[in-house]
C-alpha cells in the first residue's frame, strides 16, 4: 500500500475548548437573579400569615385574600417573563438585565 493512500487519524486539539469567561459572568448573574426570585417567592408564601395580620385580612377572609395575593404575584411573573422574552429578542440581553436589576434595586430601596 503506497504511503499517500494510508488514512491518518485526525490529530486531537492540544487544548480542550473551554467556556468563555463572559459566559461564566453571565451565568453567575443569572444564577444570583434566579436565587433572589426564588427567595421572593418563598418569603411571600411563608410570610403571608404575618402579612395578613398586619393588613387586616386574617381570619375568615384569609384563604380567599391570600390566594388572590399569591396569584397576583405569579401573574406579575408571567407578564414579566413574556415582556422579558419580547424585549430580549429585540434589544441586547445585557441591557435588559442591567435595566431590570437596576429597576428591581430601586423599587427595593424605595419600598415600592
Amino acid at each position: 500500500m503506497p504511503s499517500d493512500q494510508r488514512s491518518t487519524p485526525h490529530p486531537l486539539p492540544a487544548t480542550v475548548p473551554s467556556l468563555p469567561h463572559k459566559w461564566l459572568r453571565i451565568s453567575g448573574l443569572l444564577l444570583v437573579g434566579l436565587f433572589v426570585a426564588y427567595l421572593d417567592r418563598s418569603n411571600l408564601s411563608i410570610g403571608i400569615k404575618n402579612i395578613s395580620t398586619d393588613l387586616g385580612f386574617a381570619g375568615d377572609g384569609f384563604a380567599a385574600t391570600s390566594s388572590l395575593a399569591l396569584t397576583a404575584f405569579l401573574v406579575g411573573y408571567l407578564i414579566s417573563n413574556f415582556l422579558g422574552g419580547f424585549l430580549t429578542a429585540r434589544v441586547d440581553a445585557k441591557w435588559i438585565l442591567l435595566v431590570t436589576v437596576a429597576g428591581y434595586s430601586l423599587c427595593t430601596r424605595t419600598g415600592i
